[in-house]
């Protein structure tokens, strides 16, 4: 399983920079699965959970605290799993200039690009997009996790970012 994750992902790899402490803020990104994403993962038996500092806060939403710069880079991450199968992703990237998302895998690295933000609405205070599957990466995906669910550009939910808010609290 892990030569197939090494696989699927080998030629995405870059180095990830550090945050410093001029970035931080007290901030917090959170994604939320669509109804139908969340229904057709508990069709198939794949299962969503935190890594690190992320937290659920409802059935189908997960929340980071992060820290800003030009980009949004979270804290903790998400696990999938498919009976014998898995796939962490950490230190999720939200780069609102490029309107991606770039992923941290374990073993791995850095995978830039992961899913594509759409329908970006930003404020001083609030951004709000729709989370996409990115081009070429749902093969990886549905291999890694023994799956046919993900397809290129399937609409994962959203993702919202508050900056300067309260600790967010857990449902």
């Amino acid at each position: 399983m892990r030569t197939a994750l090494l696989a699927a992902t080998a030629a995405l790899l870059t180095v990830t920079t550090p945050a410093t402490a001029a970035d931080t803020v007290n901030a917090r990104t959170a994604v939320t699965f669509a109804p139908s994403v969340w229904s057709a993962f508990k069709a198939e038996g794949v299962a969503v959970d935190t890594v690190g500092a992320a937290a659920r806060v409802e059935s189908r939403s997960f929340a980071f605290g992060c820290t800003k710069k030009s980009r949004t880079r979270s804290r903790g991450g998400l696990v999938f799993t498919s009976q014998d199968a898995s796939l962490t992703m950490r230190k999720f990237i939200v780069n609102l200039r490029n309107q991606r998302i770039d992923v941290t895998i374990p073993g791995v690295g850095k995978v830039k690009r992961a899913f594509d933000l759409t329908k970006v609405r930003s404020g001083k205070r609030k951004m709000r997009a729709v989370w996409k599957v990115a081009d070429g990466r749902a093969s990886a995906l549905n291999r890694v996790l023994e799956t046919k669910l993900f397809t290129d550009g399937m609409t994962m939910g959203r993702v919202s970012r508050w900056l300067e808010c309260a600790e967010f609290e857990v449902a």
